[in-house]
């Protein structure tokens, strides 16, 4: 047999045994090309299958694109500019994939019969399919139109899904309802937050507030999209008029119409809440730098901490959109120069602080304002209390009655106490030098009678005590007290127990009373009435002296009682009408 003869049969026991092959046991396409029938169904069934596959294809690289920019966010909060930009080269890939998918027609589904699918004859029975060919893939089945009718029904309509759109979509109603809530709050704006104060001073947390109610304006017309709506330009017009009438030409961002790209929706409400943080942490800054001197490192770290970490939260925002705000820029400067001279570290400073720290540190501003607050408001309590008492101690005629006068002060002293003010105070000790004699018998002051007296001894060693006061009442409306006074004095030995005597005040004494001898001394604080026994005793009158005085001084006047000689208490020697008066008045 010759080799063409072989390959002739062969051929022919191909086809006979093709022929011989049930249908559902050969290729699908291949049973497909059979009949126009088949065909129309099998180019149906793939049809679908790529319109399906397409679809998948478009929500993947939807997915990828929205993910990459959320990586992109991270990338610039942390400020890994090689990264953003790898990040930025996969997003344009990412868009030009899918702009291909989308511009690409999607397969037209074309019926070309109508002819119902031959069904094909059964099989023989052969061994399970399942032990010659893999599972065919399941094909899709639509419902018959009737259950004695072999056409098929039409493919049912499945509507896309929907995204959700990138912007919030809100009614023009209610965008110009917020546009009329805004402008009645700028109306009243010179009254409430006026961007000048009285000597004229440029209020920057007024500034500041006002750049977020322009935020919230863009925020506005972003939503309103292309249609103009007539309270929101008025808004901006208001804006701008409140600015130009303070003189304000610093840069807006909100006013600043070339951003490119623009800010969206998001990003313009987002601009308005971080200028309502600055200002806050601006209130708190201006607070801080006016009550320094009350507050302690400690006390202080927290609040500057938490006012750091808005600045910093607020400069990534603002280099998000492009931007920039030049009172954010102060406050950064101003608090890298406060943290080198307390020489204090803030970890909010540094440029690389997570976004998560910054705002978790962001939220305790008003938590670690009122901790700073409780000094302060301790200082200003004890700074009345030391008030009160050196007006209660300077009043006129304190101390002439000794029991009303020892009670008003131990209220005020134990006012100190509680305020845990120090006994070396120097307003405290000034205030109660002239009047150690009232402590000695209160021994819960015995601490400030101490330092008090401490202080007694050493201005009487440097000189600098001096209790001289000018004349109150003139001397010419006492002609009569003057010479009854002068009358008792005139001749006699004069001794004076307390106060602060000076070369003034003894020459002006002897020049209005002519006393014989003038025996007056500045008594340490350490002198007992041991000391003054032997002058009491050659002195024909004794003039006992309150102030700058000791309790054991004042019990001189027993002695003189003894010896049958006057003896006379007044508050001051330095003043003449007072003294004149008050001698006149126990003369009797």
């Amino acid at each position: 047999m010759s080799e063409r003869e072989v390959t002739t049969n062969e051929h022919m026991g191909s086809v006979t045994e093709y022929a011989s092959t049930p249908t559902n046991l050969l290729p699908t396409y291949v049973v497909a090309l059979q009949s126009p029938e088949a065909f129309d169904s099998y180019c149906y069934t793939i049809e679908a299958r790529l319109n399906a596959q397409a679809t998948q294809r478009k929500r993947f690289l939807q997915a990828a694109s929205d993910r990459i920019s959320n990586l992109q966010g991270a990338a610039l909060a942390i400020n890994d500019m090689g990264m953003y930009n790898e990040l930025t080269q996969c997003r344009q890939m990412v868009q030009q994939m899918l702009d291909a998918t989308q511009s690409s027609s999607p397969v037209q589904e074309e019926r070309h019969f109508s002819v119902p699918i031959p069904v094909a004859p059964p099989p023989p029975k052969l061994r399970p399919l399942e032990s010659v060919i893999p599972a065919p893939q399941t094909i899709p089945s639509f419902p018959r139109e009737a259950a004695n009718s072999d056409s098929l029904a039409p493919r049912p309509y499945i509507p896309p899904e929907q995204r959700l759109p990138r912007r919030p979509m809100r009614s023009l109603v209610d965008i110009e309802a917020d546009a009329v809530r805004i402008r009645a709050t700028l109306s009243t704006w010179e009254e409430t937050f006026p961007l000048r104060t009285g000597e004229n001073e440029y209020h920057i947390p007024n500034a500041l507030r006002l750049r977020g109610i322009a935020c919230r304006q863009r925020k506005l017309e972003e939503e309103a999209g292309e249609i103009e709506v007539a309270e929101v330009t008025e808004l901006g017009k208001d804006i701008e008029s409140l600015l130009s009438n303070a003189d304000d030409a610093d840069y807006t961002v909100g006013r600043d119409y070339q951003l490119e790209p623009a800010p969206t929706v998001y990003q313009w409400g987002e601009l308005a809440d971080r200028y309502d943080e600055m200002t806050r942490a601006f209130e708190a800054f201006l607070w801080w730098q006016n009550n320094g001197k009350d507050l302690a490192l400690v006390d202080v770290q927290p609040l500057a901490e938490s006012i750091a970490a808005i600045q910093g939260r607020f400069n990534r925002l603002l280099y998000r959109v492009n931007s920039r705000d030049q009172f954010q820029q102060q406050l950064y400067e101003d608090l890298r120069s406060w943290a080198k001279e307390a020489q204090c570290y803030l970890y909010s400073l540094r440029p690389k602080v997570p976004i998560e720290e910054l705002t978790e540190r962001s939220a305790t501003l008003d938590e670690a304002w009122d901790r700073a607050r409780e000094p302060v408001h301790l200082a200003e309590q004890r700074k009345k209390a030391l008030e009160h008492l050196g007006h209660l101690a300077s009043a006129p005629g304190f101390g002439e009655e000794t029991a009303r006068d020892s009670e008003r002060l131990r209220i005020a002293l134990h006012r100190i106490k509680e305020l845990r003010i120090s006994a070396g105070d120097r307003r405290l000790k000034e205030a109660l030098l002239p009047w150690a004699a009232l402590l000695e018998t209160e021994d819960q002051f015995r601490d400030i009678l101490r330092e008090v007296t401490g202080e007694w001894v050493k201005r009487l060693e440097l000189g600098q005590l001096d209790d001289s006061t000018p004349n109150s009442i003139p001397l010419s409306s006492l002609d009569k007290e003057l010479r009854a006074v002068q009358s008792a004095l005139r001749g006699s030995c004069v001794l004076i127990i307390g106060g602060i005597t000076s070369d003034e005040l003894q020459e002006r004494f002897e020049k209005t009373f002519e006393p014989s001898v003038l025996v007056w001394q500045n008594e340490q604080p350490t002198n007992t009435l041991e000391d003054f026994e032997a002058e009491i005793r050659r002195a024909d009158v004794v003039i006992l002296v309150t102030r700058y005085s000791r309790k054991e001084w004042l019990e001189a006047q027993a002695l003189c009682i003894v010896d049958k000689k006057p003896c006379y208490r007044v508050l001051t020697v330095s003043d003449m009408g007072y003294l004149i008066k008050t001698l006149y008045e126990q003369l009797g």
